[in-house]
């Protein structure tokens, strides 16, 4: 995830949300101690080429623009899960910062948690 979600993660619950997963936060800055996350200081791709020689699943991005820019940009996204909070923020947060490429999505799935709806799309190649 990206630094700015693991900070804000703090502020929305007293109990970390992935216990069950191993969490790396991408940061450009020095970072504390933490026993949930590990602290990654290191580009995308690189980071994410280590990962996918272990043994595991899926790598799951969660993060706002500055995150989701850098793995869209290195083509590392093939599926998009996307929530929408019921918040009119008036000039609003970018969903992406940079230019996207375009992309053909199949519809997945949506689903509900409270007042939060969650959209999933996967990338037609």
């Amino acid at each position: 995830m990206g630094r700015a979600t693991c900070d804000q993660l703090e502020s929305l619950s007293k109990q970390f949300p992935y216990p069950d997963q191993r969490c790396y936060v991408f940061t450009r800055s020095l970072a504390p101690e933490d026993p949930n996350v590990e602290f990654v200081r290191e580009d995308v791709s690189s980071f994410v080429a280590k990962l996918k020689r272990q043994q595991g699943k899926s790598i799951w991005p969660v993060g706002g623009a500055g995150l989701a820019d850098d793995f869209l940009q290195a083509g590392l996204i093939d599926e998009f899960i996307v929530s929408t909070v019921p918040v009119l923020l008036g000039k609003g947060i970018p969903l992406f910062h940079s230019p996207v490429p375009e992309l053909s999505l199949e519809f997945k799935d949506v689903r509900r948690h409270g007042q939060i709806a969650q959209f999933h799309h996967a990338v037609r190649f």
